[in-house]
């Protein structure tokens, strides 16, 4: 019996014994089954790009930035009431592209060029598989601080 995995950065999809088939007695007589199963598997996966629903692709690119913007944040001196709202536009890779710009100001100067650093820090965004680059062209960061 043989076994093997048909690999991909984004699945792994396991594929029966070929050894059942009819005059399979070898690994090289598996090469026609597992070439069908590798376009199986990569059929099943750009079927299940498009199965996900465009509204949560854009809900785990926005946890992304959070998770990202989070983990470059460190400056805890200011108050917790502070929020600004960033825009910046993105290369379809997730690079900034050009500057981010204020949309709404928190009132404190400082706060708000510690948040556009941050951004300018945390980036770049990769944007999850099957999110149409239309989607993330332009984002709008709701950072609290």
């Amino acid at each position: 019996m043989y076994r093997w995995v048909v690999k991909h950065s984004n699945y792994n999809v396991e594929v029966e014994d070929c050894a059942p088939y009819k005059g399979v007695s070898s690994p090289a007589d598996c090469i026609p089954v597992r070439m069908a199963a590798a376009k199986n598997a990569r059929d099943w996966y750009r079927n299940a790009e498009n199965v996900i629903p465009i509204s949560a692709l854009v809900n785990i690119f926005g946890r992304e930035i959070s998770t990202q913007m989070n983990n470059v944040w460190h400056n805890n001196n200011f108050s917790s009431t502070l929020s600004c709202i960033v825009q910046i536009s993105l290369s379809p890779h997730g690079r900034i592209v050009g500057q981010p710009v204020m949309i709404r100001s928190s009132g404190n100067p400082h706060f708000d060029r510690t948040t556009i650093a941050a951004i300018e820090k945390a980036a770049p965004f990769t944007p999850p598989p099957g999110l149409p680059y239309s989607k993330y062209k332009t984002v709008n960061i709701d950072f609290a601080h």
